[in-house]
């Protein structure tokens, strides 16, 4: 049977907040939101994605982390978790100092999740025919930097002058439905 209003507001995971840059001179607004599936076969699945949301990076205040993960296969929450509870330590250690404006720190912050995809092969559950996407902005004064891998997506939304706002896409989805995404995974 359909799921009541109760039963669907249960399943939804929500939150905003606020992050204050001195750096850059603003205000940030953000917000989240996640709905756990609907299996009639299934009632009681864990929800599958996870979220992290991280200001004041090593104790900077000018630095902010935002990460989705949206898992998938029998133990996608499990992999949405493990990333979402690995990732900031991995990239605190490979970023360091560097300046977000070098190709030293995109080297670093790619280096970071491909450690993290290799600690996930040796986590305590199978994740064979099992995953997550990720897409994460690092956020450093007015700098923003996107990394993406699947097809979750980062989107800003844009005051228009007029007072409205636009959502504006920060990265593309990384699935075979795109042409050169479906000729990267056949060559592979």
């Amino acid at each position: 049977p359909p799921l009541s209003e109760k039963e669907i507001s249960d399943r939804i995971e929500a939150g905003k907040g606020t992050w204050n840059v001195p750096s850059a001179n603003y205000k940030m607004e953000y917000g989240f939101q996640s709905q756990r599936g609907y299996y009639p076969e299934a009632l009681d699945k864990n929800n599958q994605d996870s979220f992290l949301v991280k200001t004041e990076v090593a104790g900077n205040k000018n630095i902010g982390y935002f990460g989705v993960y949206d898992g998938h296969g029998s133990t996608g929450d499990k992999c949405s978790n493990f990333v979402r509870d690995k990732i900031i330590g991995l990239l605190k250690s490979t970023i360091g100092s560097t300046a977000t404006d070098s190709a030293e720190f995109d080297e670093a912050y790619e280096r970071a999740y491909l450690m993290c995809n290799q600690l996930l092969h040796r986590a305590p559950f199978d994740d064979r025919t099992s995953g997550t996407t990720a897409v994460s902005a690092w956020i450093d004064g007015r700098t923003v930097k996107i990394a993406n891998i699947g097809d979750s997506r980062a989107v800003v939304a844009v005051q228009q002058p007029n007072g409205k706002l636009v959502a504006s896409p920060l990265s593309n989805d990384q699935t075979p439905y795109r042409k050169d995404e479906r000729e990267r995974c056949k060559a592979c």
